[in-house]
């Protein structure tokens, strides 16, 4: 098939998440269909990724992106702006005219089988592109993780305008998904909600994989008192997550364990972070890294204690690959077919999440049965390619579907 991909940002470099599931797909769909891909590009900034994709024989086709800004008031002025739109502001920034008129300049110009979106919050571009099946990704349930944010927000007037944002994600999400052909999630407990709470007509589960010969169990001694969070520091979440780790579970820690290190690996860490760590011992901050899995393997424990989010997460697969024992909050889980005790540790109070990483800590026969037990799981049901099968599975679907209704 020739497929059109819409995503807000190239899949490189990997370091989040999502660049990795998407980048992980799109270089096997590759193998098998024509795919061009239209999203932002910065000239310069951009040009590694582009030409990886090209490597794999995706075509690019860049937009002029809309500003960067992610703090100051260049990103300030944005925020008030967007009070004037009816759209969140996600879809706001990503779907501008330029996009808009590309879009259709490149549908007048070519014909394709399927168009791809890659988050759901780019839906808007696809209401008038006329007689072409299209599938859409919801990578989150994002009203779900707007609804966190707002119930663990302090601040009385960032929790107003946090509520003003969820409430037009719910409006896209229950409403205006109804045009997509296809819609997949990452788990089937976000695929139950959009069945039940949304217009999406038909949903698929196209779950979060883990390279399988890249994440591999580790050779090399731990530091047993090291713990590691690894995901990229300039996600909301993330920040929350450490933050709230540092602030209620890290002092209760360092009271049994005083000798504890905590490494925090990801990008662009938040300046507020670096301040708050600043005043605990045996924390430090890497930044940007080119690989996480020689810190991965030197740390003891695995820690998730995240309170916001939605989706699956790709950072307790990757650990689970590698054969790390993890402990992480039930948010932190949720979307993965993962059993409390056998491949993980769940802990949802500042307490026993202090108390089971310390038990951790302890008990090296322990981390190594919930690493091989997280192992065997992966390895049984998570790698890329049959999660690409999946996908490919949803695309021919969206076309069967689509040729059926018309």
């Amino acid at each position: 098939m020739k497929v059109l991909i819409l995503d807000e940002e190239l899949p490189y470099p990997q370091n989040s998440g999502k660049r990795i599931r998407v980048h992980a797909l799109l270089s096997r769909m590759a193998k098998r269909h024509d795919l061009t891909l239209l999203t932002f590009v910065e000239n310069g900034q951009d040009d590694a990724g582009v030409a990886r994709l090209r490597e794999h024989g995706i075509r690019v086709i860049g937009v002029r992106p809309p500003g960067r800004e992610q703090r100051g008031g260049g990103f300030y002025l944005k925020l008030l702006m967007n009070l004037f739109s009816p759209l969140p502001f996600s879809s706001w920034n990503y779907c501008p005219a330029r996009m808009q008129r590309r879009l259709r300049a490149l549908l007048t110009r070519e014909r394709f089988d399927l168009i791809h979106a890659e988050i759901t919050l780019l839906a808007p571009l696809l209401r008038e592109i006329g007689d072409v099946p299209t599938v859409g990704v919801a990578h989150n349930v994002e009203s779900e993780i707007w609804r966190r944010y707002e119930e663990t927000e302090a601040s009385c007037v960032r929790r107003r305008y946090i509520a003003l944002q969820r409430r037009r994600v719910e409006r896209i999400e229950t409403t205006g998904l109804c045009h997509l052909t296809v819609l997949c999630t990452v788990s089937e407990r976000d695929a139950e909600w959009f069945r039940n709470q949304t217009t999406a007509q038909q949903v698929h589960v196209v779950p979060n994989g883990v390279d399988l010969d890249y994440f591999q169990p580790c050779t090399q001694p731990e530091e047993h008192n090291t713990l590691i969070h690894a995901g990229s520091m300039d996600w909301r979440p993330n920040v929350d997550a450490v933050m709230y780790f540092l602030r209620e579970i890290y002092p209760r820690i360092l009271q049994r364990a005083p000798d504890v290190q905590f490494l925090i690996v990801g990008r662009n860490p938040a300046d507020s972070v670096a301040s708050f760590a600043s005043r605990y011992q045996g924390v430090h901050i890497t930044g940007t890294v080119e690989d996480t899995r020689p810190f991965v393997c030197k740390s003891a424990v695995f820690v998730v204690p995240l309170r916001v989010g939605g989706g699956s997460r790709l950072k307790i697969l990757n650990a689970l690959a590698m054969g790390k024992a993890v402990v992480s909050t039930s948010i932190g889980a949720e979307g993965l077919d993962v059993e409390d005790g056998k491949h993980l540790l769940l802990a949802d109070t500042p307490e026993t999440f202090a108390e089971r990483t310390v038990a951790l800590l302890r008990d090296p026969a322990k981390r190594r049965r919930l690493g091989t037990a997280g192992r065997a799981l992966v390895e049984a049901r998570s790698g890329w390619d049959a999660v690409a099968g999946r996908l490919e599975g949803a695309w021919h679907a969206a076309v069967a579907r689509h040729g059926f209704r018309r």
